[in-house]
């Protein structure tokens, strides 16, 4: 009879030996996988953290344009309102228009300053002529 609860108790034992290991793996396989999800947790809280600042830098950057915005509309209101891209076109034509009739004129002049230049030669020399004869 003592045999036989030597048996059983060593066969208990080696049952709470498997037990306790296989506890063991399960608790090393849960740690291991409890520090997968910390690291995946860390990780996906940096990139929410950076998502969050460049949300804040883009709307710093909405915000500073729509300040320049208003500031320019106001200005331009100031100056009397904006013109439209129609009266920008005449006055761009009446522009290259009076340029060109300066342009004219320049040329005209240069061909009247060259007309008084053969002139006076012709006077110098016929003066010159009349005085040494």
């Amino acid at each position: 009879m003592s045999q036989h609860k030597t048996l059983q108790l060593q066969r208990a034992q080696l049952k709470s030996v498997k037990v306790a290991s296989q506890k063991q793996q399960v608790s090393v396989g849960h740690s291991d996988e409890v520090n997968n999800l910390k690291a995946e947790l860390a990780s996906t809280q940096k990139e929410l953290a950076d998502e969050i600042e460049s949300s804040k830098k883009r709307e710093l950057r909405v915000q500073r344009l729509q300040e320049q915005l208003v500031a320019s509309k106001k200005y331009q209101s100031e100056q009397g309102g904006g013109v439209d891209k129609h009266e920008h076109n005449m006055k761009i034509k009446t522009l290259v228009k009076q340029r060109e009739e300066l342009l004219l004129v320049v040329r005209r002049q240069m061909k009247l300053i060259e007309v008084l230049r053969q002139q006076r030669l012709h006077v110098e020399t016929a003066a010159q002529k009349d005085f040494v004869k």
